[in-house]
This record gives structure tokens, C-alpha cells and sequence, in this order.
């Protein structure tokens, strides 16, 4: 999975791993909202996303609604841009993630991302 590294200057999360990602802007669906997120945070044109997970989230800093994953083939010839909020990215194996010293994925994200990738391979 591709991580972002946030930026130390960041006020939410600074210098932590996790999905690139953001909000939704009004009037848009997820999908369309997940693809300007990549392109405004790597530059990347993502094409046929397919949505890995959907649910409710609520918690730190009074923060809830519901959260979507997607996922995308990466074509290894476009590069990748990154904006002021990032002071790098990675690609993990989930195995790696949980073994991030800085990271703001949750282990239910873990089991849920998980459990879907493995029912994929079984069919």
C-alpha cells in the first residue's frame, strides 16, 4: 500500500504515516473526491478506482463520518508530485504498517483491509 509521510509542520498528525486522502468537497461523490485528493497531494491521475472499504468512523478530535478506501492499479511510468503536506511516501505490506513506529492507521483499518484482500484472493 502507498503511505503518505505528513509533513513535521502540519498541525493535525505532523510527521506521521498514513492514506493519502481528505475530504469530500460538496456536490462531489468519493470516488471523485478520492481522485482530486491524489492528484492534489501526489499529482497523479488516478483512473478506474475501485472502492475497498466503506465505513462509519468517529473519535480523535471530535472527527466522524464515514471514511472510504479505495484502491487503484499504479502505472510505475507517471511520477509522483508531492505537495507541502508531505515529507514523503512509502509503499508497505500491511505486516510493515503495524510495524511503523509513527502511524496513524488503526488496527481495524488492519483487520477490515485485511480480511477483504484475503476474500478477493479466495475467489
Amino acid at each position: 500500500m502507498l503511505l503518505q509521510h505528513r509533513a513535521e509542520h502540519l498541525e493535525r498528525w505532523p510527521g506521521y504515516w498514513g492514506f493519502f486522502g481528505g475530504g469530500i468537497d460538496e456536490g462531489e461523490t468519493p470516488e471523485e473526491g478520492f481522485k482530486r485528493e491524489i492528484w492534489e497531494e501526489l499529482g497523479y491521475c488516478v483512473e478506474k478506482p475501485e472502492l475497498l472499504l466503506q465505513e462509519e468512523y468517529g473519535g480523535q478530535h471530535g472527527y466522524h463520518g464515514m471514511k472510504y478506501v479505495y484502491t487503484c492499479e499504479h502505472d510505475e511510468t507517471k511520477e509522483f508530485k508531492l505537495c507541502s503536506e508531505s515529507q514523503g511516501y512509502g509503499w508497505f505490506g500491511l505486516e510493515e504498517i503495524e510495524k511503523l513506529k509513527d502511524n496513524r492507521l488503526h488496527s481495524e483499518d488492519y483487520q477490515s483491509i485485511m480480511r477483504i484482500i484475503e476474500e478477493r484472493t479466495v475467489e
